[in-house]
Order: C-alpha cells, then structure tokens, then sequence
C-alpha cells in the first residue's frame, strides 16, 4: 500500500511541468496541504508551484446571496447550467479506494475516473464563465446586482477602486429605485456612496446618499449623517 502511495506522488510529479499553476476547489486547505504532507512523510520534497488558485474563496464570497451553497455541483447547477447524471458521490470514493488497496476490484474505480475527470472539466468550465461575465466589463450589464457588488469589493481589496466605481455604478442602475427600500439594495448602494466619497467625488456621493436617504435600515440614518 505504500509503496502504490509512494508511485502515484512520483507520478504526479513527473506530470507536472516547470513552474506550475494549480487549479483547484477547496485545495488550498485540503487536497494539496495533504499531498505535501504525503511528500513529507516518504522525505521527499514537494512539488514546487508558480501559483495556486482556489476558485472556492472567490466563488464563495462572490454568489453565496443566491446560491443555496458552494458545493462544485451546486455551481455546475446555478452557474454553469449542468446537471451530472450516473455520478458517484463524493463520500463514496474513499471506501471505493480502500476497497481496490485490499485486494478487491478496480472496476468500481472507473466511476472515481469519470467522476475526477468531470470535476476538472468543470474548473475550465467555471473559469471560462467567470473569465466572460465577469472578466469582461461589457458584460456587466447583463449581470446580477449582487454578483457585481461582490466583484466590486474583490476589485477594491486589489486597488481597483475606479473599476469597483463603475462595477457598482453598474449594479446602482440594475436595482432601479424601488430595490433601495429593501436591505441588500440599500447595502449596494450605500457601497457605491460610500467609495464616491472616498474617491472625492463629492457631489456623486452627495447625490447617491440623498437618494438612500429614504432607504431600508441602518443605511437610512448613515444617509442622513
């Protein structure tokens, strides 16, 4: 069995090219702290990586206001428009595993091959959409007010506070007025108030908090203030 762990880490050490990137869901906390402890433990040295990026966080933090949770299938559903069918469910992989480790059959693995390869398509699918709707300002207007105002403060945590203006500009316009009156309207819009000022554009901030001030909740009374 180790020695089957210790040919499968070199393997996937002679697949990897220089300076790779790795694409993963959830594998900066899970999948390759876990390969590198494996590296560790047989006394080898992991993999060296150029980059990681774990769309989980981003897509987490980005759809969480309409997405029931952040399961791979759950995007595949909601964002992509997929729908897997025969897959096997991820708690049974283990156990299948485990099983061929002991001497059973391979075969029950085929589904675990099927069900991995699909999860990697769906990388490429994910990065595509995300790469057209929202990679692409243009697009923006066909987008969702909560998606925008979430890309808005990923841009803002990067230094992009003019796209974030625009960004939630966008978002602004999409919600219409009667929106202001509920809660996730009137944060979106507080948002855009509140970077104007920062960006001193004072006479834009003035008029976006005027417009909040009939607004729902504790945004209402920051208007006013």
């Amino acid at each position: 069995m180790q020695e089957l762990g210790d040919e499968l880490l070199e393997a996937l050490r002679s697949l990897l090219p220089p300076d790779p990137w790795l694409v993963s869901y959830n594998g900066r906390a899970f999948d390759w702290p876990l390969l590198v402890a494996r590296y560790r433990l047989g006394r080898e040295r992991p993999p060296e990586l150029a980059g990681h990026l774990d769309l989980l966080p981003f897509v987490r933090r980005t759809f969480r206001h309409r997405l029931p949770d952040a399961r791979l299938r759950t995007v595949e559903r909601e964002l992509l428009g997929l729908r897997r069918v025969g897959d096997v469910d991820g708690w049974e992989i283990p156990g299948r595993y485990l099983g061929f480790l002991r001497g059973g059959s391979a075969e029950p693995l085929l589904d675990v091959v099927r069900h991995n390869d699909e999860d990697v398509r769906s990388l490429a699918r994910l990065i595509a959409h995300l790469a057209a709707y929202l990679g692409q300002p243009h697009r923006w207007v066909d987008g969702h007010p909560g998606d925008l105002a979430a890309l808005a403060r990923a841009l803002r945590r990067d230094g992009r506070d003019h796209e974030a203006i625009d960004c939630l500009g966008i978002a602004r316009s999409l919600l219409g007025d009667a929106a202001l009156r509920e809660p996730a309207g009137a944060a979106i819009a507080g948002d855009r108030a509140r970077l104007l000022a920062r960006l001193r554009r004072n006479a834009d901030a003035l008029d976006a908090w005027g417009e909040l001030t009939g607004a729902a909740g504790s945004v209402a009374a920051a208007a006013w203030i």
